[in-house]
């Protein structure tokens, strides 16, 4: 407030125009140093402030990096895999046993094996 269109300092330095050349001469470098002391302690005052906030914050907003992680919950079983494995055990439970093969059958087993005529 002290500093800006309104202020004090800038009505003083709109007196300089009235002023005569002599009174000028000191009262304008007076002023001006004013100014800059003015400046000099709002810029320290916002620098202190800022530094005071980043303190609160930093101590407010700690981490202790040492602490072990939250611990990972499982995964799950696929949905396929679940609904397999339920079949399996629903059709264990009427007499019937899974019998487990080769995943990929050759020709031998597929049509020759069947004794299905050739084309």
């Amino acid at each position: 407030a002290a500093v800006g269109k309104k202020g004090e300092v800038a009505l003083k330095m709109r007196e300089l125009g009235r002023m005569t050349p002599e009174e000028r001469q000191v009262a304008g470098p007076a002023l001006n140093a004013l100014k800059d002391e003015i400046n000099a302690a709002l810029a320290a005052k916002k620098a202190g402030l800022a530094d005071a906030a980043l303190d609160a914050r930093l101590r407010d907003e700690w981490l202790d990096v040492t602490l072990p992680t939250r611990p990972r919950r499982p995964g799950t079983i696929h949905p396929i895999s679940q609904v397999s494995e339920e079949v399996t055990a629903i059709f264990a439970e009427m007499g019937f046993s899974v019998a487990e093969g080769p995943r990929i059958d050759t020709d031998w087993y597929s049509f020759d094996a069947l004794n299905i005529p050739g084309h």
